[in-house]
């Protein structure tokens, strides 16, 4: 699990030693800062690091990783005492603080115009872990206009339309079955959540309830429960979905794919209610690195462009980005229409996720809980009920692990 991993973390890449020519380039570049993600929007990333380095003149190097690997790359790095200046990271990365080796950010941060729930995602222990840049990374309905011309509003809905109009295709969803927090959407509409006031509470009703309507529409051919990232992504760009459901991350590039016959709508309910997406910011954070002042002073004063008034409403106008600047985000729900609307609006139905520990714990339980039920015939009440004791076992050791 997350502490067996931390401590037994393999090397999953070999550093070879560089050339003379190499290394020469390497030192050419020690007065960059450099910058580790894994946001599907890397045009975003990159386009506001030159921006940076040309309106104050420093460097900022940008190493974008598969987001499937980039924590435990970030987990081996910190083992390892390879980590940049600069991480940009989901912020229930945050948790993990003492295990990436991360600071805690200075509380001027506190007196930025930043809105007040997307600093409480950067929060633990009383201190701040990192910068909220941009907010949402919740899940929408995406889906194709050459299939679809009115998008289901139901799962009821979808049943029909692989019935009577989708019968050819192997499933009519296109998403990350297998990623937890895709499902903990579903766990959302039945009244359930990882957490309840910061304790983990997976051997539930409405953990064994979500497991077998998930499982059933996979049974049912609604969605496919082979399906990886790509079956959000490049199988719907290739009109091997009608649907997709994916993240608002997604969206720009998507829009570039596809153009005018990409749809959006929000998600589709089930008939206890609606699905509930997890949201979230995406934050700079510092692992504690030896850094000199100067280099310090550059995190800051990048940090402080990309939360300007003006960077943060070119991200939502160029990138569909939500802002977490109070004074942008004010002005983007007043004046928002068509896609942006749709994106605003289901952000505003998701719920916010916790930025601790026991989040990273109840992933990880989640996952190991989830294979059981849908590869090695687990009821859902024993995957309901193996979730909760591995996590409470594995928080059991952490907590033990930090009293020494």
């Amino acid at each position: 699990m997350l502490l067996s991993f931390m401590l037994k973390v393999k090397q999953i890449s070999v550093r070879s030693a560089c050339s003379m020519l190499i290394c020469t380039a390497w030192f050419a570049e020690a007065a960059s800062i450099e910058l580790w993600h894994s946001h599907q929007a890397h045009n975003f990333i990159e386009l506001r690091a030159k921006q940076f380095e040309k309106l104050t003149g420093h460097p900022v190097r940008v190493v974008a990783y598969d987001s499937e690997k980039f924590k435990a790359e970030l987990l081996l790095s910190a083992a390892t005492g390879n980590l940049p200046d600069m991480i940009f990271v989901p912020s229930d990365y945050l948790g993990l603080y003492e295990e990436l080796k991360l600071m805690p950010i200075d509380e001027e941060i506190a007196q930025l115009d930043i809105e007040e729930k997307a600093l409480d995602t950067v929060t633990i222990d009383g201190k701040f872990w990192g910068v909220p840049i941009i907010q949402g990374n919740h899940l929408l309905l995406y889906y194709n206009k050459e299939l679809v011309k009115n998008p289901a509003n139901s799962w009821d809905e979808l049943v029909n339309q692989k019935k009577y109009k989708f019968p050819e295709y192997n499933s009519v969803v296109g998403m990350n079955y297998n990623a937890m927090y895709w499902f903990v959407s579903f766990l959302g509409a039945y009244g359930g959540a990882p957490l309840d006031g910061g304790v983990i509470t997976l051997d539930t009703p409405a953990m064994r309830k979500a497991l077998q309507m998930y499982k059933r529409l996979a049974t049912e051919k609604i969605l496919n429960s082979a399906c990886l990232y790509e079956c959000a992504f490049d199988d719907f760009v290739a009109h091997q979905y009608p649907y997709a459901i994916n993240g608002d991350w997604a969206y720009s590039a998507l829009k570039t794919k596809m153009g005018d016959k990409l749809g959006l709508a929000t998600l589709p309910e089930l008939s206890i209610g609606p699905l509930r997406s997890m949201s979230a910011t995406h934050a700079l954070a510092y692992p504690n690195v030896r850094i000199n002042p100067e280099h310090h002073q550059k995190r800051h004063q990048f940090h402080r462009f990309l939360l300007s008034e003006k960077t943060q409403l070119d991200n939502y106008e160029r990138f569909h980005l939500l802002p977490v600047n109070s004074s942008v985000m004010k002005q983007v729900t007043q004046n928002s229409k068509g896609d942006s609307n749709t994106i605003l609006k289901q952000f505003e139905g998701s719920v916010a996720m916790p930025s601790s520990v026991q989040m990273a714990i109840a992933w990880q339980a989640i996952a190991q809980g989830f294979i059981r039920f849908s590869e090695q015939n687990y009821s859902a009440q024993e995957a309901a009920t193996y979730m909760q004791n591995l996590a409470d076992r594995e928080l059991n050791k952490i907590m033990r692990h930090k009293e020494l």
